[in-house]
């Protein structure tokens, strides 16, 4: 049997951007002038800091805020405290994947101390080990790590309260250290001093110095749940920092901006992502390649990046800039376009097929949604998609149907998708349409040839193509029959039988013989099986039964009913067809006279 082919080739998509890749959302401030945001999580929520329309001293307050589905909420409401000028200032540095925020806020007495932010609105006392510290990290346990930096130690404190100093093992002298970050497998990296800051990593309750690039100090900054963790080191021979990557013990300088000479890098994604800051631009590190994030924002935006400071798992990035010369913090949403996948064809016959695909259309409306599809990958021709996918974030099943195909013909096939955030083309699929069933003409000499599908109409070619090719049949004194039978090289093999049977009903008796009476029935001349294996020809020798040997005697001529029952493959379904043969004894000449038949 044809079997309909289809070729996976690569699964990669080829996207065609028509707008920026990132559109820019500032996220505003509590009726002040400027705003930071410094962290956000895989649900979209960002943590930051903004002012304040309150004054103390002559100086604008600032305080923690969440932004959450377009809402900026202050997570310090009530207006200025007392006492020292910053009195009433609350600091956002990280948020988990439940909301909590940890962050610092300044008592009456302008000490800072650590503050952690409920998103249920419970409340989370941090104990501080030092009057002047703050929470710099929160995982999703509301473990938080934090430090002042000089003099006292970097601590983790634990949701139940209990506080863990973290410093390298060292006698003579006082260490300093901060920690910025912990994962949800209680990893804790940043930077603890040992003559110089050096970033470290706490693990398994011990703590690791990850050294430097060269240089003197470094720190870290910021790890993912694999492990991989970034920040800052000073390099050989200069005092300028540099970012890098840590990973499996080694440590990797991500380089600059061009035209710069320092970077830092503070935030990873699970997809080891990184953004941060070079040269007073953000940046963003994949795939081995540093880009100014300013490259992929509108230019007319008015917008001016400086520091790119979290990145989460859709890709999502928050930081500082400039708008319009104003700082802001900025929210980066990927302006992505559809993501499609070519499916195999079906239906597949020689003219016709359905065509299939998924589209997801990532939150734009899909405007356009066809399939492309020739003989080869320059394709050639088009047609659309049954519907249009919509504007979801889930994969849509779409399809198109095909008409006017060329039999036995290979085709390519890929969709195509377009939102207003671009194109995308889906990789290329084949599909082979089976070879059209033919009517198989009438040759010399005797035989039977294979080509279609079966009928059961008389004298009309089967589906399967398979007739005798001539109708008259020379019979042997022996009474043997010879037929050819031919299997196309397209098949694997052919397999069938071929009964002989009289026209109308004859009695079953030997002629002339009358002792009894003998009941008149259709009579079974000869049958005979084959197997041909396909592009072969083989010849099957019928034998003609007593009586059929006697009916042919009589007459020499017989017109008989050949029936033909076949099936491509064992096992498939089978065909039959039937048609009207004239047998004749070897040397009698079709001008002879018939006999009874």
């Amino acid at each position: 049997m044809v079997a309909v082919v289809v070729a996976v080739a690569s699964l990669t998509t080829v996207t065609t951007a028509l707008a920026s890749p990132y559109s820019v959302t500032d996220l505003g401030t509590f009726g002040g002038e400027t705003s930071e945001a410094n962290a956000i999580n895989n649900a979209g929520q960002v943590a930051g800091t903004a002012q304040t329309s309150y004054t103390k001293g002559g100086k604008v307050l600032h305080h923690a805020f969440r932004y959450s589905n377009g809402k900026l909420t202050d997570l310090s409401p009530g207006g200025p405290g007392s006492g020292e000028p910053c009195s009433g200032c609350t600091q956002a540095y990280a948020i988990n994947g439940f909301g909590d925020v940890a962050g610092s806020e300044v008592s009456g007495s302008g000490d800072e101390y650590p503050a952690v932010w409920r998103a249920n609105g419970s409340p989370q006392s941090v104990p501080s080990p030092d009057p002047d510290s703050a929470a710099h990290g929160i995982n999703d346990a509301d473990e938080v790590v934090g430090g002042e930096g000089y003099g006292e130690p970097a601590w983790l404190d634990s949701s139940s309260g209990t506080t863990t100093l973290l410093k390298f093992e060292h006698p003579s002298f006082n260490q300093g250290g901060i920690a910025y970050a912990i994962n949800n497998k209680g990893e804790v990296v940043g930077g603890a001093s040992q003559s110089y800051f050096n970033a470290f990593l706490y693990s398994a309750g011990t703590m690791h110095n990850l050294g430097t690039l060269g240089g003197a100090a470094s720190r870290a900054l910021a790890l993912n749940e694999s492990g991989m963790i970034v920040g800052w080191s000073e390099i050989t021979g200069a005092i300028t920092e540099q970012a890098f990557s840590y990973h499996e013990g080694i440590m990797t300088d991500l380089g600059t901006l061009q035209g710069s000479t320092t970077s830092e890098a503070l935030g990873v994604n699970e997809a080891n992502e990184i953004v941060g800051t070079s040269g007073g631009r953000a940046f963003l590190y994949r795939d081995g390649t540093m880009t100014d994030l300013n490259s992929l924002i509108p230019p007319s935006s008015g917008w001016t990046l400086t520091s790119a400071n979290g990145i989460n798992s859709s890709g999502e990035i928050v930081g500082t800039g400039l708008d319009n010369g104003v700082q802001r913090g900025f929210l980066l949403t990927p302006n992505t376009p559809p993501a499609v996948e070519t499916d195999a064809a079906s239906s597949v016959s020689p003219t016709t097929a359905s065509l299939n695909a998924t589209v997801n259309p990532n939150g734009e409306a899909v405007g356009d949604c066809h399939f492309e599809y020739g003989s080869s990958t320059a394709y050639g021709s088009s047609v659309p998609c049954s519907s249009l996918p919509g504007s979801g974030d889930s994969p849509v099943a779409v399809s198109a149907s095909l008409t006017g195909l060329e039999a036995n013909t290979t085709y390519h096939v890929r969709i195509v998708a377009t939102n207003a955030n671009g194109t995308s083309e889906g990789s290329d699929l084949t599909f082979t349409t089976p070879q059209t069933p033919a009517a198989v003409t009438s040759n010399s000499g005797s035989g039977l040839a294979i080509g279609g599908v079966l009928s059961s109409e008389e004298g009309k070619v089967s589906p399967l193509g398979i007739r005798l090719a001539s109708t008259s049949l020379a019979t042997s004194d022996s009474g043997m029959v010879s037929i050819k039978v031919n299997c196309p090289a397209g098949e694997a093999s052919c397999t069938g039988s071929v009964t002989l049977q009289t026209l109308t009903a004859v009695a079953a008796g030997t002629p002339g013989h009358h002792s009894r009476k003998h009941k008149a029935a259709i009579l079974t001349l000869a049958t005979g099986a084959f197997t041909v294996s396909g592009g072969h020809v083989a010849i099957v020798k019928l034998h003609l039964s007593r009586r059929a040997r006697e009916l042919l005697a009589l007459s020499h001529r017989l017109r008989a009913r050949a029936k033909i029952i076949a099936q491509v493959l064992p096992g498939e379904t089978s065909y039959s067809s039937q048609e009207t043969v004239v047998l004749r004894l070897f040397g009698v000449t079709r001008g002879h006279s018939a006999g009874n038949g």
